[in-house]
Order: C-alpha cells, then sequence, then structure tokens
C-alpha cells in the first residue's frame, strides 16, 4: 500500500477552505485508491473507462472498515450501488466514488478519518 506524508504529521482538513468540497489533498487520496482498486471496464476495449467492480468494491470496504469479509448485504456497499450507480450496470465510476466520498465527508467526517486510518494514513 503506498503512504502519503500529508496524511502522516498533521490532520489536513477534508474540505477546502471553503467548506464546499473536499480538500485537494483529499481528492488526490481518494482519486489514488479509487485507481488502485479500478479495473477497465472492457480490457480489450481501449476506450473503457475505470470503473469499480462489486469485487473491488468489496475488498476496498473491507480495507476501510477493518474487516475480513464484506458481505452482498453491507450497508455500505448496497449504498453505493443504489445511489452512485447512476446507469444501475454494477459499474463505479471514478466521479461516482468521489460523490459517494464527498457526500461522506459531509455526513460523518469521523467515519471517514476512521476510514482514512485504516488505509494507514493519520
Amino acid at each position: 500500500m503506498f503512504k502519503n506524508d500529508i496524511f502522516k504529521s498533521n490532520r489536513v482538513s477534508l474540505l477546502n477552505p471553503e467548506k464546499t468540497d473536499l480538500s485537494d489533498q483529499v481528492k488526490h487520496l481518494f482519486k489514488g485508491l479509487f485507481s488502485r482498486f479500478a479495473e477497465f471496464s472492457d480490457p480489450l476495449d481501449p476506450t473503457s473507462r475505470l470503473v469499480l467492480d462489486r469485487d473491488a468494491v468489496k475488498q476496498f470496504i473491507s480495507i476501510c472498515t477493518d474487516t475480513s469479509e464484506v458481505k452482498d448485504t453491507d450497508d455500505t456497499l448496497v449504498l453505493l450501488f443504489n445511489d452512485y450507480d447512476p446507469n444501475q450496470d454494477g459499474l463505479i465510476e471514478e466521479e461516482d466514488f468521489m460523490r459517494f466520498w464527498k457526500k461522506s465527508v459531509f455526513d460523518c467526517e469521523q467515519i471517514v478519518w476512521s476510514n482514512i486510518n485504516s488505509i494507514g494514513y493519520r
């Protein structure tokens, strides 16, 4: 797992100074994590996009929550695919992944910090 020094020493703000969006550092973190778990929607199509399928999201949730197994009924898994998969194709795109994290920061910042700590950032 990669580490990022911006999260090691002092806790950075999860939000930008205007408190309207994720901070640049947090965007960088979550985009990097998305890329780490994402795969091309169609590896044979050069125009395909990077996406997270259900198994990748389960693996990501497992790391964020420090649990060994994420069931198909997991609240976060169900929420992600119900609310952040607009075309209901079973794939989460980066933009939707980022929308999930932005809403999560606004709704439950302490849980997001716990997730970030579980991933190995402080």
